[in-house]
């Protein structure tokens, strides 16, 4: 990313600032004091939070291909622009934008939502991982930077359902009471529609619709308001 805008006036900082700028007017709570967006790995590697919380070995050693990462021992997500890479048909815009919602939604939101005593979200964490294909989570942990996760099922799901919202534009739709009881309303009527069905698949995508609602609903939620214990879904805590 930091090439592809590399000529740009401003460069780096101009497209970060205008993402930013664009996600706290949409999704209001999406970036917050939690989340820091720095332009490379030693601008991070330098920064006051990065000494307070030093990072393993181990993270030291896949920070500097990562793209971000959500520490569950703080509560942070980290986003690093300049290693964000550009998928065919992205734009820059895009591509910093997934990475956000792949941290925030995908690891912050997911951890803040199990981490309450939510009975309803954990139905549909567990009815979400009793679906997930194997063969997708063996294949996650094929990848650099993943093949520690290998044999840990739940670690794995936790990557795959990151993976889900950075592709979820609905995510990004400005919240709010009327929207919320709509989201909700779908959800009904996709799960009375996938209960017609009655395949695996679609119940994998009813349980998937709802946390990733949820997801976005408890990682827009202040700090303050979260359950505290969230567990640690990653083997060196940090979800990089």
């Amino acid at each position: 990313m930091g090439d592809a805008v590399s000529e740009r006036p401003g460069g780096l900082a101009t497209a970060v600032a205008d993402v930013s700028d664009h996600l706290k007017t949409q999704v209001p709570g999406l970036l917050n004091d939690r989340t820091h967006v720095f332009h490379s790995t030693e601008d991070f590697l330098n920064s006051d939070y990065a000494k307070k919380h030093p990072l393993s070995k181990a993270d030291l050693d896949k920070l500097h291909a990562a793209e971000g990462f959500h520490d569950p021992k703080t509560g942070h997500s980290v986003v690093i622009a300049g290693n964000v890479g550009l998928r065919p048909g992205e734009t820059p815009h895009d591509a910093l934008t997934r990475v956000i919602l792949h941290e925030r939604v995908g690891h912050d939101g997911l951890q803040a939502l199990l981490g309450s005593k939510d009975s309803k979200a954990h139905k549909h964490w567990e009815g979400l991982t009793q679906r997930i294909k194997p063969e997708e989570l063996d294949a996650i942990a094929k990848q650099d930077g993943y093949q520690h996760l290998a044999g840990d099922r739940n670690a794995l799901a936790h990557e795959w359902f990151a993976r889900q919202a950075e592709k979820s534009p609905q995510l990004l739709k400005k919240p709010g009471l009327l929207r919320d009881m709509w989201e909700a309303f779908k959800g009904q009527l996709r799960k009375l529609s996938n209960n017609w069905k009655d395949t695996p698949d679609s119940h994998l995508d009813t349980h998937l619709s709802e946390l990733l609602r949820l997801s976005r609903k408890a990682a827009l939620r202040p700090q303050a308001s979260r359950a505290v214990g969230a567990p640690d879904n990653s083997a060196t805590g940090r979800a990089i």
